[in-house]
């Protein structure tokens, strides 16, 4: 009997009355089920299917990317599947919103993960609203209410939105169609939806939404080309070499029916644990029962002719596992079990021992898996299931694992998980699910949890340092710079193969070897042929780079116009597209490899199974941050696929003859996915990490340089080492990127720094040396002059956009007459920036004609070190932390500390390491201060109280007083160079653009930074122990500062000094009798106020003192009252504050 609730009357169409509607929950469970993959535990009870459908269809309004894959969904099912989506889709479109905020959560789940959400940000929303609109009249418009603000809307999102719109409109419509809801689109419909976007956005490129709902529909049908590919392949080897395997004659067929039954036994397990998930209460003695027919029969499925795929493709992997079990050699000596016979060496350790031994290598097991149509992550299941006895794992792995030093099963089993995915690099992922099963067997013990609730905590405050949107920008700034030195790059190493081999053409070749010259003279025309093709691959990789291919939002044609060149572009953009939907379908067992490519945070993503929790928030509030981040490493994976088939092209043999596949492209397109080797995956993996500075395998690489960057990985991994390493890899990578990239000094490999994956394959050098060595190769050289392209774009920026009073890294802005700081989004590039200043002031091959520039400027070597580790060393991200410690063992500990200077430091640093959880809220902050102008004056952080300190320190990235009326008292961040304190202009544009606005310079303060006299050498001497009477010393010396050196550079002596030093050093006097009598006025005991600031007065002057003065104020101290001197004076004690004043009143 068909069903027919969605015709009853629109008013019974609701919540309560669905969740008791049967056929209604029984339609949106197949469809769910069908459509989005849904597991019985999941739609356990009436309330979840209700949610999950209501979540689907809301999200469908808004995504064009669900709506797409609906109508591909409505197309390609049978007809009672179509009528159960159209009467589902009836029944919600009759329906009222059900508005609250589970609804909320989908209409904003889907808008934040459709693409044309961050491509129409700049529309304020109007064409996703939009969208919204021309299907349900304005029903909900989540954009605009996101974006509220009544800003004029940007021309360019006119190219996304109306298209977008009417595009999302257009799939819905037409899968109405599908599902025999309507006998044709209602163009009225679309047409509504396209015209109030585009009186919102404007009517500009509609053709621009038309290609990308064609790239949608066209990366879709892709998918399907290489599925059925793929399931052929899978066919035939079962038909083949897996039917010959299991032939009963055969000796190896009893292994692997055991390994069959292991993998059968898994699936009924796996099963079973989802139905005890669920809500369903069952029997123990049923649970056989709950179980799905077809899995219920156990062996009985061995005998059956009708295998379904999934059952096949369980015989195909066991078949590939036996004939690799067959490659490695038995162990002896093995341990005895109970009954003293030698144990049975399980599939997991065999293969753990017979990849790290050497007894086999990644080619056998490569052609093994090609043979069954499998791939390495095919095996995991299989290896997972044989690893749950870890003790028998670990009784016979070898005398490797017998000699680690780790104490307990599970660090011991991981260190062996680790060594196979090194030895696995290049052939694929095996390791996820054995992981997986580790962690649920070793890691619920207290202690584990505890371990682990630690390192989330420390990678959730780490992540949380990244949420704001200026470092979103910043990031996406820096990712399209290193998109142009990726195409120089490839450019530069292109020409230079492409000239080698046609060279080599016309070469004549000479005997060697004893080879002879035919021979040789084939082999020269091979090294040509394969130089010139890569070469023309790199070419053609470089210039896709510049026209900025994948990166362009979707915009391309947009933005270069409609020609052959774009639409080369716009057809490479839909392979791309093709190829992640490729990796993520579990069909071709590339699952793994892409979740480690596209994991979500670089320094979080490695933790599994942390999909809620603190982990589970950090990765939502970083959610644009990793949209940026994986559009680059998806960019750079498909160049660097695409090119590996245009340097090696596939030939591939059928009835018809044999065809070239040239192109990534032409190779998905004719369903051939499965012929990609998963080196080049890996290669192309290990690119696109280092173009986003994520490259954290150094454990294969040869040299001294790879383990100082293992080891500073693993200390920054480290809940402690995070505190002062926080992004290790970005550390690490940015220092590589620079220095391959160095002229002249990127050729030479010192302590493997050039080196690759892969131990002895990935050295790199003429001589063989480990230590230091000279690699001369089309890469090394195109990095030299792709260095010699940045440094001089940064010095051609450096003396158009700078002048003598600039720093390295400020830039003038000419909208504004004002300069932007650009170090945060610069990073990696900061070396070349600072030497391109050098240059600038040093005036090299005199290239500028500005006199004014100090020449004789200095460079210390806190300036060289903040360049070369980028951006790390910034206040609150990580190196800045210490500073506080380091001086202590400076100038602390040596100079006699009391313990109330250890605490401050210990406060302080406490406090620093809370406040980069809340890094993040300084979006809220330049927001707040944007609303009143007052919020822009810094305030001053610190207190003479211990707890206060704490708090201020720690809550300083917050809006000041946001739960409270601002406090007219609150002490100020002074300056020492001007009255009025430190002033932040306009922060909010730094979320905008991602640039830091530098505060308009006085004079006085223009040749303070002419001469380079920096803040360093402008600080006073800090009174120890009362940061706030240090901050006074600063206010009273900025005062003064300003009026007295601002007269000074009038006078004609000074202008008349004509040589810049002689400048420096009498400004250096000024400063100095400046910084003297501020503290001397700070520290005078007339000036208190009350009995408490005296006390102040008394402690600072006292602290002051040389170590031998305070050393005999403390003996007889100690001699009188026999008391603690510093211990005393901490608690304010009168006989103390006494002691000191009588001293001190005899010193003046």
């Amino acid at each position: 009997m068909t069903a027919v609730y969605n015709t009853y009357d629109q008013k019974y169409l609701n919540r309560k009355n669905l969740l008791e509607e049967k056929d209604f929950l029984n339609d949106a469970t197949l469809f769910l089920m069908d459509r989005e993959g849904y597991s019985s535990d999941e739609l356990s009870t009436n309330e979840k299917i209700y949610d999950a459908f209501m979540e689907h269809f809301r999200v469908q309004n808004v995504n064009e990317v669900t709506a797409t894959r609906d109508l591909l969904h409505a197309q390609e099912t049978d007809d009672e599947g179509r009528a159960r989506m159209g009467r589902l889709m009836d029944t919600y479109d009759k329906m009222d919103s059900d508005f609250g905020l589970k609804a909320l959560g989908d209409f904003a789940g889907g808008v934040f993960t459709a693409p044309s959400t961050y491509i129409g940000l700049g529309s304020f929303g109007a064409g996703k609203a939009a969208a919204l609109a021309g299907n349900q009249a304005l029903k909900l418009t989540i954009k605009q209410a996101i974006m509220k603000g009544g800003y004029k809307p940007a021309l360019a999102a006119v190219a996304i939105d109306a298209p977008i719109a009417m595009g999302t409109v257009a799939a819905q419509e037409q899968t109405r169609v599908e599902t025999g809801l309507k006998d044709e689109i209602d163009m009225t419909n679309v047409a509504i939806s396209g015209a109030i976007s585009t009186v919102a956005s404007g009517s500009l490129g509609l053709a621009s939404g038309v290609n990308r709902t064609m790239k949608s529909f066209a990366s879709e049908r892709i998918l399907r080309i290489n599925q059925r590919k793929v399931k052929q392949a899978a066919e035939k080897s079962f038909k083949t070499v897996t039917s010959e395997t299991f032939d009963p004659n055969n000796k190896s067929s009893k292994v692997a029916e055991e390994f069959r039954d292991i993998l059968e036994k898994d699936a009924l397990r796996i099963e079973a644990e989802k139905l005890k998930r669920s809500k369903v209460k069952i029997k123990k003695a049923d649970l056989i029962e709950t179980i799905p027919e077809p899995l219920s029969k156990g062996k009985k499925l061995k005998e059956e002719l009708n295998l379904t795929f999934e059952q096949k493709q369980i015989r195909n992997i066991a078949s590939a596992a036996t004939k690799i079990d067959e490659l490695i050699p038995d162990l002896k000596n093995l341990p005895l079990d109970k009954t003293g016979k030698p144990k049975i060496e399980r599939f997991s350790s065999r293969l753990t021992r017979g990849l790290i031994d050497g007894h086999i290598n990644s080619d056998d097991i490569t052609k093994i898996l090609q043979d069954h149509a499998l791939t390495m992550e095919d095996l995991g299941p299989l290896y997972a299931a044989t690893i749950s006895d870890a003790a028998s794992v670990l009784g016979t792995v070898g005398a490797a694992a017998k000699k680690s030093k780790l104490k307990t099963v599970r660090g011991e089993l991981v260190t062996r998980l680790n060594a196979l995915d090194d030895a696995t690099r290049d052939i694929g992922l095996i390791t996820n699910p054995a992981r997986k099963k580790i962690e649920e067997q070793y890691g619920q013990g207290w202690f584990a949890k505890l371990g682990n609730g630690i390192s989330h905590a420390s990678k959730a405050r780490v992540g949380m340092m990244t949420i704001q949107t200026a470092t979103t920008i910043r990031n996406t700034t820096n990712g399209y710079m290193r998109n142009y030195v990726y195409a120089m790059d490839n450019l530069g190493s292109g020409a230079i193969n492409y000239s080698k081999g046609k060279i080599l053409k016309f070469v004549k070749p000479k005997d060697y070897d004893g080879l002879g010259a035919k021979k040789t003279k084939e082999l020269a025309e091979k090294e040509a042929d394969t130089a010139v093709r890569l070469g023309v691959a790199q070419l053609k990789t470089g210039i896709e780079a510049v026209f900025l291919k994948d990166l362009s939002f979707g915009l391309t044609e947009m933005i270069l116009g409609s020609n052959r060149l774009t639409e080369k572009f716009i057809r490479r953009e839909t392979t791309s597209d093709a190829l992640f939907k490729i990796l993520r379908d579990k069909t071709f067992g590339k699952t793994d490899q892409v979740s480690k490519l596209l994991r979500e945070l670089a320094e979080v993503g490695d933790t599994t199974g942390t999909e809620g929790g603190l982990l589970g928030v950090t990765r939502w509030f970083n959610t644009l941050n990793t949209m940026s981040d994986n559009m680059f490493k998806r960019a750079v994976f498909s160049r660097e696929l695409n090119k590996s088939i245009r340097a090696n092209p596939i030939q591939i043999t059928s009835e018809t003859g044999t065809k070239t596949i040239n192109n990534l492209d032409q190779l998905l397109k004719t369903g051939r996915f499965n012929l990609i080797d998963d080196k080049s995956i890996s290669d192309a993996m290990s690119k696109a990490f280092d173009f986003t500075y994520q490259t954290g395998d150094f454990n294969s690489r040869l040299g001294g340089f790879n383990s100082i960057a293992k080891g500073i990985i693993k200390v920054g991994q480290n809940p402690i080492g995070a505190t002062v390493i926080p992004f290790p890899r970005y550390l690490v990578n940015q220092f590589r990127f620079a220095y391959e990239h160095a002229p002249i000094l990127g050729m030479v490999n010192v302590g493997g720094i050039l080196n690759e994956s892969g131990y002895l394959a990935g050295k790199k050098g003429m001589f063989g040396t480990s230590a230091i060595d000279i690699e001369i190769s089309a890469d090394t050289i195109s990095k030299q002059l792709s260095g010699l392209g940045i440094l001089g774009t940064f010095m051609a920026l450096r003396a158009n956009f700078g002048d003598e009073n600039s720093g390295a890294y400020e830039y003038y802005d000419p909208t504004s007459n004002n300069f932007f700081d650009a170090r945060a989004s610069i990073g990696p590039f900061s070396a070349y920036a600072f030497f391109a200043d050098l240059a600038y002031r040093q005036n090299w091959f005199n290239w500028h004609s500005n006199d004014k520039v100090n020449g004789n400027a200095s460079t210390n070597t806190r300036e060289m070190i903040e360049a070369i580790v980028g951006g790390q060393y910034r206040a609150g991200t990580g190196l800045a932390i210490v500073d506080g410690l380091i001086k202590v063992m400076d100038d602390g500990v040596r100079a006699g500390a009391s313990d109330a200077e250890l605490k401050e430091i210990g406060i302080k640093f406490a406090g620093n390491l809370v406040n980069t959880a809340t890094v993040g809220a300084g979006t809220l902050k330049d927001i707040v201060s944007v609303l009143d102008p007052s919020y822009r004056v810094l305030d001053d952080n610190t207190d003479v109280d211990m707890t206060e300190y704490f708090f201020k320190q720690a809550g300083r990235s917050l809006p000041p007083n946001i739960f409270a009326e601002i406090d007219e008292t609150q002490r100020k961040l002074e300056s020492t160079t001007r009255s009025g304190g430190v002033r932040r202009p306009n922060p909010f544009i730094k979320q905008l653009i991602g640039l830091s606005p530098v505060e308009e310079r006085t004079i006085v303060e223009n040749e303070f930074s002419r001469l380079k006299i920096d803040y360093v050498e402008l600080s006073p001497r800090p009174i120890k122990s009362d940061k706030p009477m240090t901050n006074e010393v600063k206010g009273l010396m900025g005062r003064d500062i300003e009026k007295r050196v601002h007269s000074f550079l009038q006078t004609p002596f000074y202008k008349n000094l004509g040589n810049d030093e002689l400048k420096r050093i009498e400004l250096k006097e000024i400063i100095n009798e400046a910084k003297t009598e501020a503290r001397n006025k700070i520290l005078d005991p007339l000036r208190a106020k009350d009995d408490d600031e005296l006390r102040r007065i008394s402690l600072g002057r006292f602290r002051s003192l040389r170590g031998t003065e305070q050393d005999r104020l403390r003996i007889g101290y100690k001699s009188k009252y026999d008391g603690n001197l510093d211990r005393d004076l901490d608690d304010a004690d009168p006989e103390a504050l006494s002691w000191i004043r009588k001293f001190l009143s005899t010193k003046n």
